[in-house]
């Protein structure tokens, strides 16, 4: 991922790096399947969320060390069916009134439970260990962090995650992630040479690139 990504070379990457990336592999293929279309929507999807899982020292950078979680991660999901037991499992400890649904009041009140926030934590680190937890977190940042998340799970916008919604989002985001890596890991000379090229004529002809990558430049229409 860094070969193909790090492009100011200092062995870090920005979530700009990442998403400059991604619009270049779309960009500069030449007539790119719906097939390759679909990872980068997922990729830019997913991105975001990686990095806040693995900025361990929340930087707005990850690092070579930092980036090892990636991999590891890659590994874990494609021998175990681990997110369908984490799901359920963070589910249970949130659903005090064990209705098999959780609303963003019912999520709140859990979490600013004592102990709740310990009780998550094992629980990550048992089936998922995420990096950004190896320090704790308190309460207050952990439900910054679960907002977006809450809400795209909402599949229904009933204002409340069902059960089933909450498996979904997590084979959703297996999904997403194996399809990410496999792209990086099965072509990534591939994609440092094709990706250098377009950034290279892109520079060369003044555009924004900065701009681009935050609109995704029409990458994936």
């Amino acid at each position: 991922m860094l070969d193909v990504c790090d492009h100011d070379k200092n062995f870090g990457l920005t979530l700009y790096e990442v998403n400059i990336t991604l619009m270049a592999i779309a960009k500069s293929m030449p007539l790119p399947s719906p097939e390759l279309k679909d990872i980068v929507r997922q990729a830019r999807s997913v991105t975001p969320t990686i990095f806040r899982i693995v900025d361990e020292d929340n930087d707005e950078e990850v690092t070579g060390k930092e980036l090892l979680w990636v991999s590891e991660m890659y590994d874990l999901l494609k021998e175990k069916p681990v997110l369908k037991g984490l799901s359920n499992a963070l589910f249970t400890v949130l659903d005090t009134d064990a209705d098999d649904g959780l609303s963003a009041e019912e999520i709140r009140a859990a979490i600013q439970t004592d102990g709740v926030v310990e009780k998550l934590i094992a629980i990550f680190d048992e089936r998922f260990p995420i990096p950004v937890l190896k320090h704790g977190i308190s309460p207050e940042v952990l439900l910054d962090n679960l907002q977006p998340a809450f809400v795209a799970m909402d599949v229904n916008e009933d204002g409340k995650i069902e059960r089933k919604e909450s498996l979904k989002a997590a084979l959703s985001f297996k999904k997403q992630f194996l399809g990410v890596a496999n792209l990086l890991k099965n072509s990534a000379m591939m994609l440092k040479i094709v990706v250098g090229a377009y950034l290279e004529k892109e520079a060369a002809a003044g555009t924004d690139l900065h701009s681009l990558a935050a609109s995704g430049g029409s990458a994936v229409e």
